[in-house]
């Protein structure tokens, strides 16, 4: 079995969270930089809320704007009022607008987001947190993986975080609309079609999200792969989550993905390292198996769940794996069912990626 960079990863969940904030961004050898979205989800607050309590002055902010064709006036409202809050939060901060699309329709939002992210000096900072509760998976993805190399390759004493505010309900509510641009990832390709690849033996694992069925069918299409493994959220805060998301995604699930009921992948709603280390095990069991015969292709598909996207983005940059997307143009939400839940935070998801606690760590070993 291939070592597991993030085996022994270092998380918090739900209260854990804001006693970690308390404890370690409130020392004062700490000087942060925030990434997050400025979007109408109204999860856009809760983590500059708890840094700028823990940190004051000693927070500083870059606010991604993802600039969309589609824009419901309602929903603009929204993310006009986030920001303000987010500029109230966190006074020194720039804010930056991410067009996803270009004027041909090409999707560039993640390949922008980066060039942005580029130009922001790590110097004097101890710690990046990227919060990903209002970031499309598009953007949030090549941005995580850029700070992960760039840090990693410039050996900068920097600590890399990633936080999610986690609320299945605030999810449900948000359905994309899809539009007819299918590709991987900015940063996401991996080894697909690549010529040692092109007789792999292909698995894909779509995570189920209420809304999704026309992109997942796109995807599908797409890549044609020869079996299929869908991941269902459990355990899950509303325990017949899984069983709503089998009958909406029975159709595919019998026919035109002809799903092997055994091949069902489940893993906790609220931790993303069960998703990690669950895809890196059924890669393990895969590579010998058809190893003779062309080689085993993993694709991953996150969408919905931010925490569970967060394990997939974490095996996919440590494998290499290819994610298969299909970019949204616009968002469809009852903005009145939002506004009722802006105020509840849900619970609060930290990975530590990268940094001292595991210098510490690999020091103490024999």
């Amino acid at each position: 079995m291939t070592a597991r960079r993030w085996e022994r990863a270092i998380d918090h969940h739900g209260e854990e969270v804001p006693a970690f904030a308390g404890e370690y961004f409130a020392r004062e050898d700490r000087s942060v930089l925030l990434i997050a979205g400025g979007g109408f989800d109204p999860r856009s607050t809760h983590v500059a809320r708890l840094l700028s309590g823990a940190l004051g002055q000693r927070l500083h902010g870059l606010l991604l704007r993802e600039e969309r064709p589609i824009t419901e006036g309602r929903l603009a409202a929204l993310a006009d009022r986030n920001v303000e809050a987010l500029l109230e939060l966190v006074p020194s901060r720039d804010v930056a607008g991410v067009h996803v699309f270009a004027g041909d329709d090409a999707v560039i939002g993640g390949r922008a987001a980066v060039e942005v992210v580029k130009g922001v000096p790590l110097d004097g900072r101890t710690d990046v947190v990227v919060d990903v509760s209002a970031l499309s998976i598009g953007v949030s993805f090549p941005v995580v993986r850029h700070l992960l190399e760039r840090i990693t390759r410039q050996h900068r004493a920097v600590n890399l975080h990633v936080i999610a505010s986690a609320n299945a309900e605030i999810d449900d509510l948000i359905v994309p609309v899809g539009s007819e641009a299918f590709d991987t990832v900015h940063g996401f390709r991996g080894k697909w079609k690549l010529h040692d690849t092109e007789e792999a033996a292909k698995l894909w694992l779509p995570q189920l999200a209420t809304g999704q069925r026309d992109a997942l069918r796109k995807i599908h299409s797409q890549i044609a792969p020869d079996e299929t493994a869908p991941i269902l959220p459990f355990p899950a805060r509303r325990p017949r989550r899984g069983d709503d998301l089998l009958d909406e995604y029975h159709v595919e699930m019998l026919s035109a993905w002809d799903v092997d009921p055994r091949n069902i992948v489940y893993a906790d709603e609220n931790n993303p390292l069960d998703l990690y280390r669950t895809v890196l095990r059924i890669d393990d069991a895969r590579q010998p198996v058809f190893e003779e015969v062309g080689g085993a292709l993993l694709f991953l598909s996150p969408t919905g769940n931010k925490v569970l996207a967060i394990g997939a983005m974490m095996a996919a940059m440590e494998r290499n794996f290819p994610v298969a997307y299909v970019e949204a143009t616009g968002y469809e939400a009852d903005a009145a069912a939002l506004e009722r839940l802006a105020q509840p935070e849900g619970s609060l998801v930290h990975v530590w990626l990268h940094g001292e606690a595991y210098a510490a760590a690999a020091a103490a070993l024999p």
